[in-house]
C-alpha cells in the first residue's frame, strides 16, 4: 500500500498508514480466531493419516543379504593382478546378474510369488504363466534394493515386505540364487567340454590303438624289437668286423713281405738257427777254400774235400730256405682267406645294416605317429580330467558374508510420513483460515481500523470479561 501522511483537528502529530497489508497483530487476531479450526484440521489429518498409514499403507519391513565378492586377484595361487577398472567392472557385472532375469525368475518361481495376490494385483495381460511370472518379477524388483558397499566389496540385497519373516526369505533366496546362477555360469562351459572331449576321446583313442597295432604287426613282420637305432647291434658288429678286416689286410702285406724276402734268403726273416749255423758253416768253408786255392791246385784232395762240403751245406741251406718259404706262402695264403672271408662278412653285414636302418626309419615313422597320437589323446585326456576337476572343486567368487534375519522393527519412514501429513493438515488450516479472512474481511483488531479506515484509533475499549 502507499505511504500516505495525514493531520487531525487534535494536533499535529502525523501517523505513517502504510506498511504490510497485515501485520503480526492482525496475523494473530486471524490466528486467534481460527484457533479452533487450525488445531481441529491438523489433528483430523493426523486421525485420517494413521488409519491411511494403518490399513491402507500397511508397515513394510526390510531384510538385508550381505554378499561379499572375492575377486580372482584375491587368489594367491593365480599371481592375478587386476587393476582398479577391472574391479568395478567385475563388481558392476555382479549388481546387473543380482537384478537380471536368470536370478528374479528363479526366485519368483521357487517362492512361488504367483500365486500371492500382492505380486499379481492389478495385472492385465493374456494369463500365461511366462506373462504372470515377468508381471510378478517386476513387482519383486520394486521390493529389492541392490547396492554395492561404500569402498568395499560388500553388496547388500535388501527386499521390503509387510512380513518380516519374507522380507528375510525374499533376501537369502535372491542371494542363494545369485550364487547358484554363478556357480551354473562356471560350471555349464566345463561341462559342455567335458561332453566334446568325452566324444573326441574315443577317436583318439582308435587312433592310438590303430598306430599300436600297426607298430605291433611291423615288429613281428621285421623281427625288429628297438625301432629307434639306440641299441644298434648289427652297426657295432659291422664295426668290429671292419676293423678285424683292416687288421687281415695288414696281416696279410706283412705276409706278403715275408715271402718275399724269404725267397731272397733274408736273415732277419728266416730266424731260424739252423739257417743261421749252416749259412755261417758255409762262409767259413768258403773262406778256407779261397785261401787253399792260393797254395794248392784244383785238383788238391783238400779242395776237392771243401768244394763237396761246400755243394753240401749249400744244398742243405737251400732245403731249409724252400722249406721257410712254403711256410710263408701258407701263412701268405691263410692270411688272404682270412682277409676275404672278412671283406664277405664285412659286405654282408654292410648290407644287413643298410636294410635294418631303412626298416628303423620306417619303424621310428610308425613310432613318431604312435607317440603323436598318444599325446594328443593324453592332452584331451588331461583337458578332461581338469574340466572334471573343475566341477568338483568349483567355488563362487561370491560368498554370503549375512544372512538375513527377520526384522524386528518395520522400515523407517512412517513416522516421517505421518509427521508430513499432520504438517500438510496445519498449512490447509492456517491457510484456509487466512483466505477465507481475506475474502471476507473483518475488524479484529486496532491495526484493521488503522491500516484500512486510514485513521488513526484514540481509544480502544475491551470488553471487561
Amino acid at each position: 500500500m502507499a505511504r500516505t501522511s495525514d493531520s487531525d483537528s487534535f494536533g499535529s502529530t502525523t501517523y505513517d498508514m502504510g506498511g504490510p497489508a497485515l501485520g503480526l497483530k492482525q496475523l494473530w487476531a486471524i490466528a486467534w480466531a481460527y484457533r479452533y479450526v487450525i488445531i481441529i484440521v491438523p489433528i483430523l489429518f493426523g486421525i485420517a493419516g494413521a488409519l491411511t498409514l494403518k490399513y491402507l499403507l500397511p508397515r513394510v519391513y526390510q531384510a538385508t543379504a550381505t554378499l561379499l565378492v572375492a575377486y580372482k586377484a584375491d587368489d594367491p595361487m593365480s599371481g592375478g593382478n587386476y587393476s582398479e577398472l577391472n574391479n568395478y567392472s567385475y563388481l558392476g557385472t555382479q549388481l546387473e546378474l543380482l537384478k537380471s532375469e536368470s536370478t528374479l525368475l528363479p526366485v519368483i518361481d521357487q517362492l512361488g510369488l504367483i500365486e500371492k495376490k500382492e505380486y499379481i494385483a492389478g495385472y492385465v495381460g493374456d494369463g500365461t504363466k511366462e506373462s504372470v511370472r515377468q508381471y510378478a518379477m517386476t513387482i519383486l524388483f520394486k521390493r529389492l534394493t541392490i547396492t554395492p558397499g561404500q569402498a568395499s566389496r560388500f553388496i547388500y540385497v535388501s527386499a521390503d515386505d509387510p512380513d518380516p519373516v519374507m522380507a528375510a526369505k525374499l533376501a537369502n533366496t535372491v542371494a542363494d540364487v545369485y550364487l547358484e546362477e554363478q556357480m551354473r555360469q562356471f560350471i555349464e562351459p566345463a561341462k559342455d567340454r567335458i561332453q566334446r572331449y568325452g566324444k573326441q576321446l574315443e577317436n583318439l583313442r582308435k587312433n592310438v590303438d590303430d598306430a599300436q597295432a600297426k607298430v605291433s604287426a611291423f615288429r613281428r613282420k621285421t623281427g625288429l624289437i628297438d625301432l629307434t637305432g639306440k641299441t644298434d647291434q648289427d652297426s657295432t658288429r659291422l664295426t668290429d668286423l671292419d676293423s678285424r678286416a683292416t687288421e687281415a689286410s695288414a696281416a696279410r702285406q706283412q705276409a706278403e713281405m715275408r715271402l718275399a724276402r724269404a725267397g731272397q734268403g733274408d736273415s732277419e726273416v728266416l730266424s731260424s738257427p739252423l739257417v743261421q749255423t749252416l749259412k755261417a758253416q758255409l762262409q767259413q768253408k768258403e773262406a778256407l777254400l779261397s785261401d787253399l786255392r792260393g797254395s794248392l791246385g784244383a785238383r788238391h784232395p783238400q779242395i776237392v774235400s771243401l768244394q763237396g762240403e761246400l755243394a753240401q751245406l749249400d744244398s742243405q741251406l737251400k732245403r731249409e730256405i724252400g722249406i721257410h718259404t712254403e711256410s710263408a706262402r701258407a701263412e701268405l695264403a691263410a692270411a688272404r682267406t682270412v682277409e676275404e672271408r672278412l671283406r664277405q662278412e664285412v659286405s654282408q653285414q654292410r648290407a644287413k645294416v643298410m636294410s635294418t636302418r631303412t626298416q628303423q626309419d620306417e619303424g621310428a615313422s610308425l613310432l613318431q605317429e604312435l607317440e603323436s597320437a598318444t599325446k594328443v589323446y593324453q592332452g584331451a585326456l588331461d583337458a578332461l580330467e581338469s574340466a572334471q576337476l573343475g566341477t568338483q572343486t568349483a567355488a563362487s567368487a561370491v560368498s554370503i558374508a549375512n544372512r538375513a534375519a527377520p526384522p524386528s522393527l518395520p522400515k523407517a519412514g512412517r513416522k516421517k510420513k505421518f509427521i508430513l501429513i499432520v504438517g500438510l493438515g496445519f498449512i490447509i488450516g492456517a491457510g484456509g483460515s487466512l483466505m477465507y479472512e481475506l475474502l471476507n474481511r473483518r475488524v479484529r483488531c486496532r491495526e484493521d481500523l488503522e491500516n484500512d479506515l486510514r485513521t488513526p484509533v484514540l481509544v480502544e475499549l475491551r470488553s471487561a470479561s
